[in-house]
């Protein structure tokens, strides 16, 4: 290694990473021992004893100063750190440009390499969905999977997108008009399997090209500069735009509660009532920062009538809302409340355990509902008593998927696990449903495990749990 001369702008080449010296005056400093290791755990300096330097003040005059070695050393050891342990990074951007005459959005995902590079992306594209795929690169289809492979300095992949889907009841949980679009970021730009240079990680921006006369676009997601959205994702390296999508001539309310941004957008004219849904919202969102910790930065609420499906589906940071479901239920429960739930615990059973997730969001659905003042003590107890008899008729709640009685079933094993809770010793429910929040999936053993962990022994309202 050569001696250096370090000035205010110059890049130091230490250890193989580069460093930005930070001074304010040039400092000149002259190697006094030559004892460097070249390899090795011990890579660097060593048998200093001091270096010399020269400061030179702006007049030009020199001024000299011994400085410990060791204490260059230490300092160079914590930028190399610092330097290592930043993610190498690509970029992503992701656009969308709706037709409505056609029913469909041209897609462009494009990256650019950084400190990092992204090498292969492998999506789920089923070819009656997805069609004109186009790109730079390697592009190779093989049934409903796209592989592509951009080139190293970075390209795009192009494709069309069917945006209408119906569930099988034949209602949509997709759907674009003339005015408006409603649906998901998972329909625009699906799921993928990636593969990077290693340790890399992606930040990546959502942009949106409207057709005239359209207004607004809302996504899950906080606005940057020229109107795209930030992709962020915490748990992954890899972001992606998910969660729902409103486009189009859209009326929108906005409020910050309990810290987060909350919207609520729904296309002109429908029968949406957004300062009843904003006033349930305003009221539950505290307790709910109580109950579970930090929530979301933002929440978008969208909510339309038919032909859009009539239920509630939650999404990362977002959630759907048909215009004619109740905001709370003549049983005490509210569809909102319990939508909110999936959003922000981000709960999901394993296999046959769906029953822990959905009755974790029933039951917070009466319980948040009791202590924002929205139902009284007396109903959210009969409705407790309601669930526990309507659960009675099924014997297991252990399924792929659950629905009506199974997570009325559920919602009373919740309310007796939170009494169990409290008696031995835990704050109840919360507790526990911050732990589960912990874990990608839960499933009853897990859940019976974070049990005795906070009660100190196996629970006994989970021991038949079949």
């Amino acid at each position: 290694m050569q001696d250096a001369e370090v000035g205010a702008g110059h890049w130091l080449a230490v250890a193989g990473s580069p460093l930005r010296a930070a001074m304010s005056r040039e400092m000149m400093c002259e190697r006094r021992s030559n004892a460097w290791v070249q390899s090795g755990a011990n890579a660097g300096l060593l048998g200093f004893q001091r270096v010399h330097c020269a400061l030179i003040n702006p007049a030009g005059t020199t001024m000299a100063r011994s400085v410990p070695a060791t204490a260059l050393v230490l300092l160079l050891a914590t930028f190399i750190g610092a330097a290592q342990a930043v993610t190498p990074k690509y970029e992503m951007h992701y656009s969308a440009q709706f037709l409505p005459a056609a029913g469909s959005a041209d897609v462009q995902i494009s990256t650019r390499p950084v400190t990092g590079r992204l090498i292969a992306l492998d999506l789920r594209m089923p070819a009656d969905i997805y069609t004109a795929v186009t790109g730079d690169g390697s592009i190779e289809r093989h049934g409903d999977r796209v592989l592509w492979l951009p080139p190293r300095i970075g390209g795009a992949l192009r494709y069309r997108v069917a945006v209408a889907h119906r569930r099988s009841d034949g209602a949509y949980d997709s759907r674009m008009t003339p005015k408006w679009v409603i649906t998901r970021g998972d329909r625009l730009f699906p799921a993928a399997k990636i593969r990077a240079t290693k340790g890399s990680g992606s930040t990546a921006k959502l942009s949106f090209k409207l057709p005239p006369g359209w207004s607004d676009v809302e996504t899950a997601y906080s606005k940057v500069a020229d109107g795209e959205f930030a992709i962020t994702n915490a748990e992954r390296k890899f972001d992606r735009p998910v969660g729902w999508i409103g486009a189009g001539d859209l009326y929108s309310t906005r409020e910050v509660i309990a810290g987060t941004r909350v919207t609520i957008a729904a296309p002109k004219g429908e029968r949406v009532d957004h300062v009843a849904t904003m006033a349930i919202v305003r009221q539950a969102l505290p307790e709910m920062r109580l109950a579970f910790g930090k929530l979301p930065d933002k929440i978008l609420i969208v909510r339309s009538g038919d032909p859009m499906w009539r239920g509630g589906l939650s999404a990362p940071g977002s959630l759907w809302l048909h215009a004619q479901r109740p905001l709370l239920s003549e049983n005490g429960t509210s569809p909102l409340l319990h939508e909110l739930t999936h959003v922000i615990t981000d709960i999901r059973g394993h296999g046959a355990d769906d029953w822990i997730s959905e009755g974790i969001a029933e039951y917070y659905s009466l319980d948040i509902g009791h202590r924002a003042g929205l139902i009284s003590a007396k109903r959210f107890a009969q409705s407790i008593k309601t669930a526990d008899k309507s659960g009675a008729k099924v014997e297991k709640l252990r399924a792929s998927e659950s629905a009506r009685d199974r997570t009325r079933k559920a919602v009373a094993l919740f309310a007796a696990l939170d009494e169990e809770l409290r008696a031995n010793g835990a704050t109840g429910i919360d507790q526990l449903t911050t732990l589960l929040m912990r874990r990608e999936t839960v499933s009853l053993n897990e859940l019976r495990a974070d049990a005795e962990k906070l009660e100190g022994q196996p629970s006994r309202v989970l021991v038949d749990v079949r």
